[in-house]
């Protein structure tokens, strides 16, 4: 492998790895024997579970029982989380079935994204991958406008953003909570692939979204879109490490690994898609990062080139990455002064007064220590 330059927040730290070498050899193998265990030892079953791989791991091991007790506890924590999470996913196909009945009742022909696709095509039943939402994106705006009413009438309501205008122009998309008991999971309605709609950075959806990088799959008897195994490689990497920094969860590094062994699944592919869409590096540190679990470490040379920069994502660098001076102001102006609804949910009710707007403009420009928010927080590691 050739040197490759990757920014500096991309990084996985050492010890992660280091840990996550040892939970890929029992995946691999089917034996937890693997876990190092004894005094002063990592609290395995907490880790993994951490790590979002307790109900892939437990899908993959041998059926006799471990040879010590403290494997056996690690394989009983595993196999209670199993059970946990193979009865959300049963709730989640659920959920699912009815949402692409109703998109389908209005002429919504949807593409399946991330966990849900993951499940069905990649892991299968016998592992449990978790998941917190059912992703599902529509490209047509005339579409998704309809999506969203008819999936709020089946008992969900929007997550406020800073207003309206905000959503439809610069997020990725629009978010429904479950507002009825029956209801466990969020939708996420994705407009687009790239986390802010004009980040000048990403061009996936010109390049991944097209007709010749799709498959039309059969879901639980229905007919769906999907991205092809080497479109989702990439999206999934840069799901991974550019907007949640790092790949802080095995489980999104997994997710490749198991991608990637899909029959007909070419790695060259996948980098003609990356340089592409201007990101050469991001399915090349992937590829390190997998070579580390699976092969073991391919030695310095191999490695990537830094780029140092800020770690995370600033409000100034959304700012200075969103594309066209217009957009720029747009995403200034909505920024600063969001919806009354939306300082409601932030600071409670009447917060849409000047008092309210005043310390809210003290906060974001730094004036005054920001409130923790007071809304429901959404779980974004999906």
């Amino acid at each position: 492998m050739k040197p490759f330059e990757v920014p500096e927040k991309w990084l996985v730290p050492e010890k992660d790895i280091s840990r996550w070498k040892f939970i890929w050899q029992a995946v691999e193998t089917g034996d937890l024997s693997i876990l190092p265990v004894g005094d002063g030892s990592e609290d395995w079953a907490a880790y993994i579970r951490s790590q979002r791989m307790s109900g892939i791991l437990y899908g993959c091991l041998n059926k006799e029982g471990s040879r010590s007790a403290s494997h056996e506890n690690i394989r009983k924590e595993l196999r209670d989380d199993y059970i946990r999470l193979q009865s959300l996913r049963k709730i989640r196909a659920d959920e699912a079935d009815a949402v692409l009945e109703t998109l389908r009742s209005v002429a919504v022909t949807p593409l399946l994204m991330k966990g849900l696709y993951l499940q069905e095509f990649v892991y299968g039943r016998d592992k449990a991958r978790p998941s917190s939402d059912i992703d599902i994106l529509i490209e047509n705006g005339e579409d998704f406008d309809r999506a969203v009413k008819a999936v709020a009438g089946l008992g969900y309501r929007k997550y406020e953003y800073y207003s309206s205008a905000w959503e439809r122009r610069f997020m990725k998309s629009t978010t429904l909570i479950p507002d009825s008991k029956r209801l466990y999971f969020e939708v996420d309605l994705h407009r687009s692939l790239v986390y802010s709609r004009n980040d000048r950075r990403w061009k996936f959806d010109a390049v991944l979204l097209s007709s010749e990088r799709q498959e039309t799959r059969d879901y639980r008897g229905k007919k769906v879109r999907t991205l092809s195994p080497e479109a989702n490689f990439l999206y999934l990497a840069y799901h991974a490490l550019e907007i949640h920094d790092n790949c802080r969860s095995l489980v999104w590094l997994a997710d490749l690994i198991e991608l990637s062994k899909i029959e007909g699944f070419s790695g060259e592919n996948v980098r003609s898609l990356a340089r592409e869409a201007g990101c050469p590096g991001l399915p090349e540190y992937a590829f390190y990062l997998m070579g580390r679990l699976v092969t073991g470490d391919p030695g310095p040379e191999a490695g990537p080139k830094i780029l140092k920069g800020k770690r995370g994502h600033s409000s100034r660098e959304k700012f200075l990455n969103v594309d066209g001076f217009f957009n720029k102001i747009w995403w200034l102006m909505l920024w600063l002064f969001p919806s009354g609804k939306y300082l409601a949910g932030y600071y409670g009710p009447g917060a849409g007064s000047l008092t309210g707007r005043m310390k809210y403009l003290a906060e974001k420009t730094g004036i005054r220590k920001p409130r923790r928010q007071a809304v429901l927080w959404r779980n974004d590691e999906n």
